[in-house]
């Protein structure tokens, strides 16, 4: 099962085993074993800007869809910086669902992972930990986003190519935004 976007085709096959790299390429029933799995889906959310649509006011985030052993969607977290320069804070919202906010703009599929089970929290805690960086007057939550992704590179969850691609899109996204401030 792949996405594409943008004609660019995206693998879903994992970047990682249970955390054991032989759990996919040594192991002779590694098919059957990946049936069992459940998946992540790590996705970036782009919103439009708030007051005026503009680039540097446009909104990311991520989102953690768990999808069950069919691809089915079973819950979902949204995990992201609020607040401005100086003030950012983390936030993480397990209730709403992103896409049917008014400022939704769309989502960029970053990767879809293999997990034990919901309770796999590997994804989670490697964005949550993201340091949030109030010292820089011009971070904000798209570098966020960047930084999070790579934290995800660092703990071995996806891989640089599907970030590289992910952000080119993401950036892309913000940029189509139809003001300049």
């Amino acid at each position: 099962m792949g996405s594409s976007r943008g004609g660019v085709e995206l693998s879903t096959e994992p970047a990682y085993g249970s955390g054991n790299p032989s759990d996919v390429s040594d192991l002779q029933s590694g098919r059957e074993l990946r049936a069992n799995w459940q998946w992540q889906r790590l996705i970036i959310l782009v919103f439009r800007g708030d007051p005026i649509d503009a680039p540097q006011y446009r909104h990311t985030s991520l989102f953690i869809e768990d999808l069950n052993q069919d691809g089915v969607a079973t819950q979902h977290c949204v995990l992201e910086v609020v607040g401005s320069s100086g003030f950012f804070q983390r936030g993480e919202d397990a209730v709403r669902d992103p896409k049917e906010a008014a400022t939704f703009v769309d989502s960029v599929v970053v990767a879809t992972i293999p997990v034990a089970s919901p309770s796999d929290t590997r994804l989670r805690d490697a964005i949550w930990f993201t340091t949030v960086n109030n010292a820089e007057y011009s971070w904000n939550c798209q570098n966020w986003v960047g930084d999070a992704l790579n934290s995800c590179i660092s703990a071995g969850l996806v891989l640089a190519k599907e970030v590289d691609w992910a952000i080119d899109t993401m950036v892309d996204l913000i940029l189509q935004a139809p003001y300049e401030a």
